[in-house]
Formats: structure tokens, sequence, C-alpha cells
């Protein structure tokens, strides 16, 4: 039975079908966007055949489900926009999570690209133009307003933290001006650094 162990470089169909990407392609960017989408498929497909507990296309006693059809759907990536066959089951569902977040279209290294640039106070368009030249055409200005919200969220239960219990042997404090979002919008403000160093 496929797993996700067996998608290794080593299987000689692997390696041509990669050179023969690498042909096609006409720079590295496009060529790992498209690695990336053979990978992220075959992996999927490989996950479809655990869940079914056999091979696709195979008759197997042992099956326990059965394929039907696949969802596509587009991915953000650093690398730029991938298309996904995420595969269908004819009973239950089927969500390759550990592989990619349930309806999250824009990849982890992105993501921290753009929470850089909404901590360094720079504007709603301006990251949507930086996107676009990371190859991701579909962010619009609405989606980074949506994800700086969400990291609105996560800036103030970071602020919000309690050290009850905690015993610091030394404190330093300091203070710089910064841009940074107050109340929704960029705004240069003193921001004091603790850092504190407990006694264990």
């Amino acid at each position: 039975m496929p797993a996700m162990d067996t998608l290794l470089f080593n299987d000689p169909e692997v390696k041509g079908l990669a050179f023969a990407i690498l042909e096609e392609c006409t720079d590295l960017q496009a060529f790992g966007r498209r690695m990336l989408e053979l990978l992220a498929n075959a992996a999927m497909s490989a996950k479809a055949d655990e869940a079914c507990n056999a091979p696709y296309g195979e008759r197997d006693e042992g099956r326990v489900n059965s394929r039907n059809g696949y969802r596509e759907r587009g991915l953000s990536t650093a690398a730029g926009d991938v298309a996904l066959k995420i595969p269908k089951l004819r009973r239950g569902s089927f969500f390759p999570e550990d592989l990619i977040e349930r309806y999250c279209r824009v990849d982890r290294a992105l993501v921290a690209a753009v929470a850089e640039m909404y901590v360094m106070g720079i504007s709603t368009r301006k990251v949507e133009a930086v996107a676009g030249e990371l190859g991701v055409r579909s962010m619009s200005k609405s989606q980074v307003s949506r994800l700086c919200e969400c990291l609105d969220a996560e800036v103030d239960a970071f602020r919000r933290q309690r050290f009850d219990g905690v015993r610091f042997a030394y404190l330093w404090l300091d203070a710089t001006y910064v841009k940074c979002r107050v109340e929704g919008r960029s705004a240069s403000q003193a921001v004091v650094t603790a850092i504190g160093l407990d006694d264990t």
C-alpha cells in the first residue's frame, strides 16, 4: 500500500518526471511551483490510498472505501499559485490536514512575510503589491486585511499574557520608536522592550 515515505526521488520514474518538468519550465520559480504541485498532489493521493486501505484503481479485499474523483482548489504559495487536486471518497470526507491547513489558501512562509510587513506598519495596499511580486496574484486587499485582523488578536493575546509566579534574576528594559498598527492604522509608537532572565 502506498505511503508518504514511498515518495522518494531515488525512483527513476519520479526523477524522469522532475527532469521533464525542469525542461518545460522557463525559470526556477516556475519549476519550484510545478514540483510543489506535483509533490502535494502525489502526497494527497498516497494519503487517500491509506484512507481506502488500497491503491487507487486496484481491486483489493482489504479495501474499506474508494475514490470518487477530485476537488480542485488553488493554493497561494511563496512560489506562486498552485493547482491542487484533493481526492474525494465515496463514503465520508477526506482532507489531508497535515498537508494543507483547512480553508487556508496562503502558505506559512507568505503568512510570515505578511505578518512581518504588518508589524512594520506597511499599508495593506503595499502588502498586496508585495504578495503580487511573490507570485500570489489572488491575495486581495480584503484578504490582507482579514489576515491582519487575525494577527491583531494574536498580538493582543501575547501582550496580555501574565507571568505570575515567575521570578526574574535580571530584567532589562529599553524603548524605541517603531512603525506599528494602532487601532487598525499604521503609526509611530514608543515600544518598551523587556527582556527577563529567570532564576532557573
